[in-house]
């Protein structure tokens, strides 16, 4: 029912239906209180129609909006079809006899979000970016899944005509998508370049309420783009200081091209297709699921793979007490013990992936650098991923 819903939010003209759909409830409601006899009820109608009209305006701009920004830049890349899906793909750079590096995003985010490390590595080799499902420029079906993205990658590579070796570079959840392309695609891979990657064991035995409020905050956040609320990285930030931070380091790092970026993601389906991927890491889909996107260790056996970790402890779990108390209750609804447990396990479920493999290395960033150290210092990611690129590792 829920992959319904995403299908039926993820157009930029879904904000009438929305509207449409507020007007049917109003009217029903409207005629079940006056079946009881109750006839002031359509005074209840009369403010409902109010909101319904206000909700329809307000999706006229959202519609115009979104549009006037996915039509303000043109792809930078090739649009290829794969399963029935129009998809982007950006690649640029000469080999020159070294494996090409592909670019995996964290959360489910467009390409462009690691553009600051293709602009150096198209100097160097192959590079490619590309927006999955939902991201950037293409299009989406639902339900979001690690497994089937997987393939439709190696889809598009094989279309595009890329070929490998390749070396995946993947940020947090793209990180878990770099490890199963691995696994998948072995004699593709050369190495891979793991940035404080997701692993499904966090989600596993984490507080179970959080995903709930990663659905509902899928589709909240969709609405908001329907209705015009949320255009950019700037909206969707948080106000704290991580989250202030986190938006100048994308600035200093994309430049330009991050009004590009923010144009690309300014439909709902980008928040949609997130928050239908980050399902599979529920309780009820991991069940039947995980076996097809979990890498367990010694599955790639000997090939290189570089573990690269913030000095500091996730921005999740703050050191100052009142900070890390406001933390536990909002984020985790935990607190004292059972929060300095949880940030052990965080900690711990990274370095799993070292055992994925014989030939792992563990890189850790300096100090003060966060999560989002591919922004903050990218200067490590780059020196990292020349590692397995001038070695020709394979």
């Amino acid at each position: 029912m829920t992959e319904l819903i995403y299908a039926w939010l993820s157009h930029s003209w879904s904000g009438f239906l929305v509207a449409a759909f507020a007007a049917l409830v109003f009217w029903l409601l409207v005629r079940l209180l006056r079946w009881f006899g109750w006839g002031w009820a359509r005074w209840i109608g009369y403010g409902g129609y109010a909101i319904a009209g206000l909700m329809t305006l307000a999706a006229i701009y959202g519609t115009y909006r979104i549009e006037s920004l996915e039509g303000k830049y043109q792809p930078p890349g090739r649009m290829v079809e794969v399963n029935g899906l129009d998809m982007h793909i950006l690649a640029e750079g000469e080999n020159r006899g070294n494996p090409t590096v592909v670019w995996v995003p964290g959360g489910h985010g467009g390409g462009l979000g690691m553009h600051n490390f293709h602009k150096v590595f198209r100097q160097e080799t192959r590079s490619i970016l590309f927006d999955r499902p939902g991201s950037g420029w293409s299009e989406v079906s639902y339900p979001r899944r690690t497994a089937t993205e997987v393939e439709e990658l190696n889809l598009l590579l094989g279309k595009a005509g890329e070929s490998g070796p390749y070396v995946f570079v993947g940020h947090s959840y793209g990180g878990l998508f770099a490890a199963n392309y691995a696994r998948r695609y072995p004699d593709e891979v050369a190495a891979i370049v793991l940035l404080d990657p997701t692993h499904p064991e966090f989600f596993f035995y984490a507080p179970r309420e959080n995903f709930a409020s990663l659905t509902l905050g899928g589709i909240l956040g969709a609405i908001a783009k329907l209705f015009g609320v949320q255009q950019s990285l700037e909206d969707i930030a948080d106000q704290s200081e991580q989250g202030k931070r986190l938006v100048e380091h994308y600035k200093r790092e994309l430049g330009d091209v991050l009004d590009i970026y923010n144009a690309s993601e300014a439909g709902p389906r980008s928040t949609l297709a997130m928050a239908s991927i980050l399902s599979e890491m529920s309780f009820k889909q991991a069940a039947g699921n995980s076996f097809k996107y979990i890498v367990y260790d010694g599955e790639l056996g000997d090939k290189p793979v570089y573990l690269v970790t913030p000095g500091d402890a996730n921005e999740s779990f703050p050191k100052d007490p009142q900070k890390r108390k406001e933390a536990g209750d909002q984020l985790w609804g935990i607190e004292g013990k059972d929060l300095d447990r949880l940030e052990s396990m965080f900690n711990r479920t990274r370095e799993r992936y070292l055992a994925i493999s014989t030939r792992s290395q563990h890189i850790i960033t300096p100090n003060g650098t966060g999560h989002n150290f591919p922004y903050e210092r990218p200067d490590v990611v780059v020196n990292t991923v020349r590692k397995p690129i001038g070695n020709h590792e394979r």
